[in-house]
């Protein structure tokens, strides 16, 4: 038996990293003769099922069937896996990564979809890595982009196959390649390898002798790494510390291999001899119909791509999509790779330009119905889509994102503003309002009435508070004249602007400057009143008292009026104790 025979060691280790939920999942097989390791990676969100595990489930079932190496069975197991995943969709798609990495104890071979990895190390080098199906690798095969930058690059995760696809899933499948003792396989999805370089990896397997410790210090690593956005990971080391090795005998396999070859020739012969001369003329016309066909079909297809970048420089994306799929459909049909990864890009970028078309005119609805923070999220969702497009000019979705960040802010001001108007902090208001104004000015077709009736109405209640403290000081000075000037055209201000309450206390003013006035009159006419009583004139003092007091019952200081009376006994006693007035006295 061969697995007796051999000593694989498997150590591996998963983890949600900064997610609720872990959407990887890994199993594994040893039989007797062979033994296969498989990890998927789910891409999808949905919380019911588990897309990774539904893979990798239908694959170990198939192999424990039909333990294979063949690239068919890899097909075929791929091919079940991917029906197992559409059976079991729902309205939103069941879709995962899958690597499997089969041997027979003596060879290895992968057969992968997506960008789940396996690194083969040698001697502590990577000799080997599996190829992602992802534009980043597509950038570094066609040489726009270092591949030295592949872990990291933005567009790792975006891939061009995976399961659940309801179409033809084409996995890549390696040759059979040798395992010897000391070689390390390590397998492991994305959230593992985009936050590692390979030199790390390297590093890692010289200085570590057994498969747990490997693991476990892989792990530390990318921990390490403190990043708050630790996708969901799988590493999984695999150490052969011992292969199986075939005790052949040389007679046997050389006879052996002397058989194969004469059976293989003489088949070839009988087919030859059989078919060439019925098939020569027929294969020579089939080819040259096949040939013509082709050329005529790619010139077609290569005419629709100029159609389509036509539509695509005058802004008519729809068209061009169409042209473009067209043409994709056609290299697809002849297998013209790199026009196929052309075409992939052109699409790719038409569909984020017409993603964000939709968001900004979302954003433009939105803006015209006064929704203006969630015009601003859609705008700059729409910038977003048309970053991933190559030469798409942003000077107007970038507009469009200041205008709407500028009113937003203006409106704020604005709100800040009547809030400030309604406590009488009118200068503030104001001050709000300005630069509310000088916001909304800078946006195109934007109202400025409202904000500008709100700005002359503080503007006007700042100027109506100044005269009515310009009033308040002439009235401490007795310049009663121009302190009603003043409060005058303040009332005049307040009432255009509807402060009923402001006018009142305007008017308790003016009331004041009158009764000031008759006080001021009431003070003198009792002044003179005292004078008279001085000089003995007990007529005129007590006719200029009861003049004082008039005024002071006038505007209800009762307790002056009193002393009035009081004083008007004093004279009218005086007068009967001394005798007549002096006929002569004025």
């Amino acid at each position: 038996m061969r697995k007796e025979n051999s000593d694989l060691i498997t150590e591996y280790v998963t983890d949600a990293g900064n997610y609720k939920k872990n959407r990887d999942y890994f199993g594994f097989v040893e039989m007797d003769n062979k033994a296969i390791w498989v990890l998927s990676d789910g891409i999808d969100s949905i919380k019911e099922e588990l897309s990774s595990e539904i893979a990798v489930s239908r694959v170990l079932s198939d192999f424990s069937e039909n333990p294979s190496m063949k690239k068919r069975h890899l097909k075929k197991y791929i091919k079940n896996a991917n029906k197992a995943l559409l059976n079991e969709s729902g309205s939103v798609p069941l879709m995962a990564t899958l690597l499997i990495v089969v041997t027979d104890y003596t060879r290895i071979r992968t057969a992968s979809v997506g960008n789940t990895r396996l690194y083969h190390l040698k001697n502590d080098k990577i000799k080997y890595r599996t190829k992602d199906h992802s534009l980043a690798q597509m950038m570094v095969e066609a040489g726009k982009s270092d591949p030295r930058t592949l872990n990291q690059h933005e567009e790792r995760n975006n891939l061009s196959q995976y399961l659940g696809e309801d179409k033809k899933v084409k996995p890549r499948i390696s040759k059979k390649r040798e395992l010897k003792e000391s070689d390390v396989l390590v397998l492991c999805s994305s959230g593992f390898w985009e936050n590692i370089r390979d030199k790390e990896i390297e590093d890692i397997v010289k200085d570590q002798e057994e498969a747990k410790s490997i693991t476990e210090e892989l792990e530390k690593l990318i921990l390490e790494r403190n990043t708050d956005d630790l996708n969901n990971y799988t590493i999984t080391t695999i150490l052969a510390k011992k292969v199986f090795k075939e005790d052949v005998n040389p007679t046997k396999k050389w006879i052996k291999r002397i058989l194969i070859g004469l059976a293989i020739i003489l088949l070839i012969v009988l087919i030859i001899f059989g078919v060439k001369m019925c098939r020569k003329h027929q294969r020579k016309e089939e080819a040259r119909q096949e040939k013509a066909e082709q050329t005529n079909n790619i010139k077609a297809a290569k005419d629709k791509e100029k159609e389509g970048d036509k539509y695509y420089l005058s802004e008519k994306y729809n068209q061009a999509l169409d042209c473009y799929k067209t043409a994709q459909n056609t290299y697809k049909k002849f297998r013209l790779k790199e026009k196929i990864k052309e075409i992939k890009m052109k699409i790719k970028d038409v569909e984020n330009i017409l993603a964000g078309r939709k968001l900004e005119k979302e954003g433009d609805e939105n803006f015209s119905s006064e929704n203006y923070k969630q015009s601003k999220k859609q705008y700059i969702k729409a910038e977003s889509k048309y970053k991933k497009a190559s030469q798409y000019q942003m000077g107007e979705i970038k507009n469009k994102i200041q205008n709407a960040k500028n009113v937003v802010k203006a409106k704020k001001l604005e709100t800040a503003g009547d809030n400030y108007y309604k406590n009488k902090n009118y200068k503030k208001a104001y001050k709000n309002y300005k630069q509310a104004r000088i916001l909304y000015e800078g946006v195109p077709d934007q109202s400025l009435k409202s904000i500008d009736r709100k700005l002359g109405n503080a503007e006007a209640a700042v100027k109506g508070i100044e005269l009515i403290k310009r009033g308040d000081s002439y009235f401490k000075t007795k310049d009663y004249k121009n302190a009603k000037v003043k409060y005058k055209t303040a009332k005049d201000i307040f009432n255009r602007l509807g402060a009923i309450a402001r006018v009142d206390k305007i008017n308790s003013k003016l009331s004041n400057i009158k009764t000031a006035k008759i006080e001021d009159k009431a003070k003198k006419m009792a002044k003179k009143g005292n004078e008279k009583f001085d000089n003995k004139k007990w007529n005129k003092a007590i006719e200029n008292y009861e003049k004082a007091e008039e005024l002071y019952n006038k505007i209800d200081k009762y307790d002056k009026a009193e002393k009035m009376e009081k004083k008007i006994k004093q004279a009218q006693k005086k007068k009967k104790i001394l005798g007549l007035p002096n006929p002569f006295a004025n």
